[in-house]
């Protein structure tokens, strides 16, 4: 029996918990709200609720982290040192240090630490796979349009980094070669927009813009491979297929489907991996590949713009 614990209140629907439940050998050992956060009203009233992270911890076998881990560390670091399986969003705002720190403690203790990586299992991107198994050329434009705080729009744009990475990464166990950022902004104290390039070592090329302008905000990604282009639209769920070996030949089709079901599909994938202990699931390894690219390449950008 794995017993599955939950932190944030940004936590599933009643019928998701109850979909978890119904795993084989799983159940709900609650949700840990601290005194200031409240139980969201779609949460079943019977779902316990902890105000002590270290209830959660003896009651659980494994957690999953849904608000911020740079919130939660201490939590984090108290469960890997009692031996419990995580998954936590991408740690983006964690400095290398402290996920590095992580990451040693889970290879200790000998538990799955995942980093979450949602938009992989975004109805759209799942369709695409069947289409896809191995690209060789990628384009991903990604724009977001959010008025606030430099800080909030500094953190916006890393998100958004990662989330591009994630869709470009789907297709394989492609290691990256090499990365470039082709153009950086010329007097700002925040990037507005980012190009990026990965050469991937199975010769796979993918561009990245990112774009922090007004306007219609968009996240679509390309997708070729052997006369064949898929184009799909995260934020519309629509999938564009045109046949470049037949011209005038496209289809067009929508995906159901909103975040919160792709939460759901990445919990039940962390639990079969608990289960089955796949050893090419070694701790940090999901996800651990776009923590590293996007926090070198924000680095980079970081530096170009103060020197």
């Amino acid at each position: 029996m794995i017993r599955l614990g939950l932190t944030g209140k940004d936590c599933l629907s009643g019928k998701q918990l109850a979909c978890l439940s119904g795993q084989e050998g799983v159940s709900i050992a609650g949700v840990y709200l601290p005194d200031k956060l409240h139980l969201p009203e779609h949460i079943s009233d019977n779902l316990p609720v902890f105000k002590d992270p270290c209830c959660l911890i003896a009651g659980s076998d494994a957690l999953v982290i849904t608000g911020d881990p740079a919130d939660n560390y201490d939590l984090i670091v108290a469960s890997l040192k009692d031996s419990r399986h995580i998954l936590i969003p991408n740690p983006v705002f964690l400095s290398r240090k402290k996920v590095d720190y992580l990451l040693k403690l889970a290879e200790e203790a000998s538990v799955t630490f995942m980093f979450r990586q949602p938009i992989l299992y975004h109805a759209v991107i799942r369709g695409v796979q069947e289409l896809l198994n191995r690209p060789e050329y990628i384009e991903i434009k990604r724009r977001i349009n959010l008025p606030g705080e430099k800080s909030d729009i500094k953190g916006s744009m890393i998100i958004s980094l990662t989330e591009c990475i994630d869709a470009s990464l789907f297709t394989g166990n492609a290691n990256l070669k090499k990365h470039k950022i082709l153009q950086l902004p010329v007097a700002a104290d925040d990037p507005e927009m980012i190009h990026i390039r990965l050469e991937l070592d199975n010769a796979c090329i993918i561009n990245i813009q990112l774009d922090r302008f007004p306007g219609e905000e968009i996240f679509e990604s390309t997708y070729y491979q052997n006369g064949i282009e898929v184009r799909a639209d995260l934020l519309n769920h629509q999938v564009n297929i045109i046949r470049t070996d037949q011209p005038g030949k496209e289809t067009c089709s929508f995906s159901p489907g909103d975040a919160s079901d792709a939460l759901l599909a990445e919990i039940i994938n962390f639990i079969n991996i608990i289960r089955t202990a796949c050893p090419h699931c070694r701790p940090g390894a999901s996800g651990q590949i776009s923590f590293l690219i996007s926090n070198s390449i924000w680095h980079q950008l970081t530096y170009s713009l103060t020197t």
